[in-house]
């Protein structure tokens, strides 16, 4: 995964961008409606506890313990 950085220019009499590509290490992404598979709720175990992960009617996520 390459991760692109976005950086303008410190010389204010020039115009223009920056950019930069740098290696993401070990970082995963999964998205939201992969964990829920349709639903609007899962249940997280880590380390021998549970979590709640559940989509709002907003469309928003809330993790609880």
């Amino acid at each position: 995964m390459i991760e692109r950085t976005l950086s303008y220019s410190e010389n204010p009499g020039r115009s223009g961008s920056l950019l930069l590509e740098q290696p993401i290490s070990s970082v995963r992404s999964i998205s939201s409606e992969s964990l829920l598979a349709n639903g609007n709720e899962v249940l997280i175990s880590h380390q021998g506890e549970r979590y709640h992960l559940k989509l709002t009617r907003n469309n928003k996520l809330i993790l609880t313990k």
